[in-house]
């Protein structure tokens, strides 16, 4: 690809982070997740990742330990969480001392704890162990921070490593395959002068910026898991994706398509005052199986649904207080909305993919998802069958948008050297594209798009450039391996 052919490829690091987001659907919900942006850079763009999957959000920074007299030679790195690297190869062949080692690593080891106090204050790290983690930067060049960061991870215990970067030298990409257990990169040129020339955007990234983005996140979390904790302490049962206990995979993954495409905003509400009827009315009237339950700033507390409402055939036989306010008997006896709902509810972000969506339906038991806000405050509200719209589009605007979008905007590919047809859904790709890596980009990239039922690729390629085996880094730790 010619990197002068499709300058400014990304709009801004946040929008690289939505991408990105879409080819990493695959690695499940935020639930064994861990999303690690590399400062400063790398935050914004691993934010959308961790918002889109639902998962945790923090930083791993990694400081260079440099050969002392040519520091832009690299003999071994530190990160967060203690880890204390060094290449034995370049140790050895420079012969250098241990008393200089031990200078670098204290000035590093400041300016790394400095980093830590700007970016977290006095937030502890989240732990990685058993998790799959997955390390988000704003692009690579030489990808030598990434290797540090990814040897890190794995000392400080992570189950499984993905590396995701919008855009990265092919070379450095061949170079960290072997290392990870999944590389993804959306451009990965063979022409390659800086990170910065594939953004029409790429404003430098405040220490400020970082903070509120790992606190938005945090607090983000901190809501999804109250919501997650109580429902789940009001089932009888744990939880299963399906009838039969099976996981069901339900990835509907679009490019351009989030809650916020498809979502309803004229939503009927109800406030916590509401009483049985008025509510039962509001449900009948419109023809919804919920209703969300808001306050006077439309922040969204509740939901009361049909069930919710039929528990009123149902009355409490003893005239004992109830323990729980929101138990079967209480919303029986209930006269209002306050009583009748369920509390905290399960909301989404409107940034969130449809997978995301989908997911949390299901895993919830919900029809219906209420939208809010960064103030929880209500926007909008996205049911099954909204998600079902992107389906619905007919096969001369999916072929469009593959020829254009993906083929020439995207991959910057000659749209004579791809035959694209599409016929109920399902597309089928035929020609040559120069190497075996943008064939299978390009295929992936595809099933992306909206609308698109499977993808049938019978590309062929100019250059085989699958990953070649390299050697992972010698590295070793410092100073309790260290002879």
């Amino acid at each position: 690809m010619d990197a002068d052919r499709r300058p400014g490829l990304f709009r801004d690091r946040r929008d690289a982070g939505e991408r990105l987001a879409q080819l990493l659907v695959s690695c499940g919900d935020g639930s064994d997740l861990l999303v690690l942006g590399i400062p400063r850079g790398g935050v914004p763009v691993a934010a959308r990742v961790a918002g889109a999957l639902g998962a945790p959000l923090d930083v791993i920074i990694v400081r260079k330990l440099g050969v002392p007299g040519s520091e832009e030679m690299a003999m071994g790195a530190i990160a967060s969480g203690g880890i204390r690297l060094l290449d034995v190869e370049v140790v050895r062949e420079l012969r250098i001392a241990r008393a200089a080692i031990d200078a670098v690593l204290a000035r590093e080891t400041v300016e790394l704890a400095r980093r830590e106090r700007a970016f977290r204050g006095g937030r502890p790290a989240i732990a990685a162990t058993g998790r799959t983690v997955i390390l988000v930067d704003d692009g690579l060049a030489t990808g030598s921070t990434m290797r540090a960061a990814v040897t890190a991870v794995r000392e400080l215990g992570a189950a499984r490593v993905v590396v995701a970067v919008p855009v990265a030298p092919v070379s450095t990409c061949r170079e960290l395959e072997p290392l990870v257990d999944r590389l993804v990169c959306i451009v990965r040129p063979s022409e390659f002068l800086s990170v910065g020339q594939w953004y029409e955007d790429f404003t430098q990234t405040s220490d400020e910026e970082v903070r509120h983005l790992l606190h938005d996140s945090e607090r983000a979390a901190a809501h999804a898991s109250a919501n997650r904790t109580a429902r789940i302490s009001r089932a009888a049962r744990p939880y299963s994706l399906s009838a039969t206990g099976a996981t069901v995979d339900l990835e509907v993954t679009t490019m351009g398509w989030n809650v916020a495409a498809v979502m309803t905003t004229d939503v009927v509400t109800v406030g916590p005052g509401t009483i049985y009827k008025e509510v039962a009315e509001r449900l009948r009237s419109r023809g919804v199986s919920a209703v969300p339950v808001v306050n006077a700033d439309r922040r969204v507390i509740g939901v009361v649904s049909e069930a919710d409402l039929l528990l009123k055939e149902e009355r409490p036989r003893s005239s004992a207080p109830l323990v729980d306010p929101h138990c079967d008997a209480a919303k029986a006896a209930a006269r209002n909305a306050a009583a009748l709902m369920t509390s905290p509810a399960v909301t989404i972000r409107p940034e969130a993919t449809l997978t995301r969506a989908a997911r949390l339906m299901h895993r919830e038991h919900v029809r219906r998802l209420p939208v809010v806000d960064m103030e929880d405050r209500l926007i909008g509200i996205v049911s099954r069958s909204d998600l079902l719209r992107v389906f619905l589009r007919g096969d001369e605007s999916i072929a469009a948008e593959v020829r254009e979008e993906v083929l020439e905007q995207m991959l910057a590919l000659d749209p004579v050297a791809v035959s694209v047809t599409v016929d109920d859904g399902v597309v089928r790709l035929s020609g040559q594209v120069p190497t075996s890596s943008l064939a299978a980009m390009t295929t992936r990239l595809v099933e992306a798009v909206e609308g698109v039922v499977a993808v049938e690729s019978r590309l062929g390629w100019k250059v085989d450039d699958s990953p070649a085996e390299v050697p992972a880094l010698r590295f070793a730790r410092y100073p309790d391996e260290w002879p």
